[in-house]
């Protein structure tokens, strides 16, 4: 039993009908040159006639994968052979024919991402995750044989040969992967991870207008809101990552890797930095009252969201500015919410451990553009990493000195 902190909205990443389309979208709109890391997909019912063009000019031999909407584990997934078996809503996927193999069975990766804030937005990527294995070696000769072609776990133990001692060599941690792919190839890790870290951002980026709306409709205040994701990424024998799924989520059992699962929970809790709400006056009529001490007790004047006037008129005026080297007065003069904001940011990131945050940094500009429009916040934190990377002291200092005068509190 497991329960997980959802972001209003994140299944638009979760759910792969909604996936695919806001990735269709961004791939329209900016080319398969920036968006060509997710396998040609058709949406039902709304694609049905269109893709029933792409049926029928399949060549022998190709194949295509059918996904249900918003299902899990493998559930529902299937080589598609009939037309017939497309329920009312699902994706169809083509299939990608040409899988890195370990010992000769599929392979895939799942990678553990950590959405800390969506305004602004903060993305966080954990160094560890699991290579999943299938059961079977590799073959397109029995495509209706699941456990040759899916590697979920759930999938896998209905083979007759499952055993429980498997489990550790169908899911080693990710450092065998990288491991492999220098003994075997020749490659190091870190050209497949940007690769990677490129499209997590690109992906989350694709769903962050619905997750921000729903945040804004949805959450009082803004420290409620965080998420952990699993990234499902394919590896082609050309070592190309393709991102096949988006998990809200990912099973985290104890027969899973300890190795991994245990420093990315403790991690998680630390960077997100839980803290006791004030709940005077909440309590019910004579219920026992347990004294907390007020330094563990959550100040909600730090996290309150509403804008003063000057801060609205201040945001508006830097997100229609186009002009780089304008927009850095932004830090000039920081209102209480700057203040705030940048505190708290720089708090998350010095709490990370062991994951590695990704956006923003201090050259994550060209991403900007992928936003359908631009976020206050996201510019102010860019500017703040531009000036500050190299003098983080003095950036501090700078923020002491508004603090000294209580503006973070000032609401």
């Amino acid at each position: 039993m497991y329960t997980f902190n959802h972001i209003p909205g994140s299944h638009h990443l979760g759910c792969k009908n909604l996936l695919a389309w806001g990735l269709a979208r961004q791939r329209q709109k900016y080319g398969e040159e920036e968006y060509g890391f997710y396998p040609e997909s058709y949406i039902f019912p709304g694609d049905k006639q269109a893709f029933r063009k792409a049926w029928d000019a399949t060549p022998e031999g190709d194949m295509w994968i059918l996904k249900p909407a918003c299902l899990s584990g493998g559930e529902g997934v299937s080589i598609l052979t009939d037309l017939e078996e497309i329920p009312q809503e699902a994706v169809v996927q083509r299939y990608l024919p040409n899988p890195l193999l370990i010992e000769g069975a599929k392979m895939d990766l799942r990678i553990y991402v950590l959405v800390g804030s969506i305004d602004p937005l903060r993305i966080y990527i954990f160094p560890e995750g699991e290579v999943r294995i299938a059961m079977e070696k590799y073959s397109m000769d029995k495509f209706e044989k699941r456990d040759i072609h899916l590697t979920n776990l759930a999938v896998n133990r209905m083979n007759a040969n499952f055993t429980p001692d498997k489990i550790n060599k169908l899911r080693p941690p990710l450092a065998f992967f990288w491991k492999h792919v220098k003994e075997h190839y020749g490659v190091e890790r870190q050209p497949i991870w940007d690769k990677i870290k490129d499209i997590v951002i690109k992906s989350i980026i694709s769903g962050e207008e619905f997750m921000q709306a729903g945040t804004t409709s949805y959450v009082k205040n803004r420290h409620s809101v965080f998420e952990l994701f699993g990234y499902d990424f394919f590896i082609d024998d050309n070592l190309e990552p393709w991102l096949m799924e988006v998990n809200v989520l990912p099973r985290i059992t104890k027969e899973g890797l300890k190795e991994v699962h245990h420093p990315l929970l403790v991690d998680m809790f630390n960077l997100v930095g839980l803290q006791i709400p004030d709940d005077d006056g909440d309590k019910p009529q004579g219920e026992s009252e347990e004294i907390v001490p007020k330094h563990l007790v959550m100040d909600s004047r730090l996290w309150t969201q509403p804008l003063t006037d000057e801060e609205k008129e201040k945001q508006e005026k830097f997100i229609e500015m186009k002009d780089e080297i304008q927009q850095q007065a932004i830090l000039d003069e920081l209102t209480p919410g700057d203040v705030r904001i940048l505190i708290n940011s720089l708090d998350e990131n010095n709490r990370k451990g062991g994951f590695e945050r990704i956006y923003p940094t201090s050259d994550t500009k060209k991403y900007h553009k992928f936003f359908k429009e631009p976020r206050y916040y996201n510019l102010l934190l860019h500017h703040w990493l531009q000036r500050y990377q190299h003098k983080k002291k003095e950036g501090i200092k700078v923020l002491e000195s508004y603090c000294q005068q209580g503006k973070h509190l000032k609401l």
